[in-house]
């Protein structure tokens, strides 16, 4: 079975010795893991470390900034973890499609994914976000698959950013951060008991220093020929955005939990897009990890199906 859900990948040989040394190193290390995690994340950035603050996930930072200036208008569609930790919480919020972004109720926080949005792969327009900001709202950007993509991440003046390690490193990396001049003072409440320990911040910090950002992104190359191959291989059929999500438009009449079923009992489990609130029936695979060649295959098995929306 060829597993399109976006599971974590195993690290890297090279990778895991490198973190055996840097653990060691920060266990006998006297640096402050906070700073120092906060100035090689900046460095890579390119960003004002004074400005960054650590925390251990995208999550976490949705859940701060809907409690310091909800409500929060969210993209559709979208990864709906951030709507459930919102609803957790009881922080009103509502979704809003991109195009739709200019109706939004001034005084809202908007949180858009880009680039390469979990699960349609889309970018968002740097000017869109632009005039919501002038009309008084405020934004805040997930960056996090900013490190499948070639382009920088967004440069919206007053525009705030969340980066997370997760879809690189796997989920226990419990490493992100977010960048913003006042973040850190509306979190201060939330934070103390979340952030991730100064020895765990010391580690990554180090494994950053000595390069195993690189060692880890090396595999981005395989992620990004497969779902190259993949679009290559339908066609016709427009495969739109970039990094290793794609979502695919059921033909109408197929219901998403028996499309997926069917793709898995042809050996291709992926995940029904309602978990991603799309707005209409489809399914969303992921290449991390996936063979070039079984990403081919996958998009034969879709022909065959004839489960895609709008195949010529």
């Amino acid at each position: 079975m060829i597993d399109l859900s976006g599971p974590s990948q195993p690290w890297p040989e090279a990778a895991d010795r490198l973190w055996a040394g840097c653990a060691g190193d920060a266990v006998r290390g006297r640096e402050e893991g906070g700073d120092l995690l906060r100035a090689e994340l900046s460095s890579v950035f390119g960003l004002d470390p004074r400005h960054v603050t650590i925390t251990p996930g995208a999550r976490v930072a949705a859940l701060a900034y809907g409690l310091a200036a909800g409500p929060v208008a969210l993209e559709r569609p979208t990864f709906t973890g951030v709507s459930a930790v919102l609803s957790a919480a009881r922080v009103p919020w509502t979704y809003v499609p991109w195009p739709e972004i200019g109706d939004v109720r001034p005084g809202t926080l908007l949180w858009v994914t880009s680039p390469c949005r979990n699960p349609d792969g889309a970018r968002i327009e740097d000017d869109v976000l632009a005039r919501f900001l002038g009309a008084g709202g405020r934004v805040v950007v997930n960056a996090t698959n900013v490190w499948f993509d070639d382009e920088p991440l967004p440069a919206v003046p007053g525009a705030e950013i969340v980066v997370s390690l997760h879809k690189l490193a796997g989920r226990e990396a419990r490493i992100a951060f977010v960048h913003s001049p006042r973040f850190a003072e509306e979190a201060a409440d939330l934070l103390p008991g979340l952030t991730p320990s100064a020895r765990w911040q010391h580690t990554w910090a180090l494994f950053i220093r000595r390069g195993g950002l690189d060692l880890l992104r090396a595999r981005v190359s395989d992620m990004l020929k497969a779902r190259e191959e993949f679009a290559a291989e339908l066609g016709a059929y427009q495969v739109g955005g970039a990094g290793p999500n794609v979502l695919l438009r059921l033909r109408p009449g197929a219901g998403e939990e028996a499309a997926a079923a069917l793709l898995l009992a042809r050996g291709f489990k992926v995940v029904e897009g309602r978990h991603f609130a799309s707005p209409v029936p489809a399914v969303r695979a992921n290449f991390s990890g996936v063979p070039a060649r079984e990403a081919a295959r996958f998009a034969r098995v879709l022909r065959a199906t004839g489960l895609l929306d709008g195949w010529p």
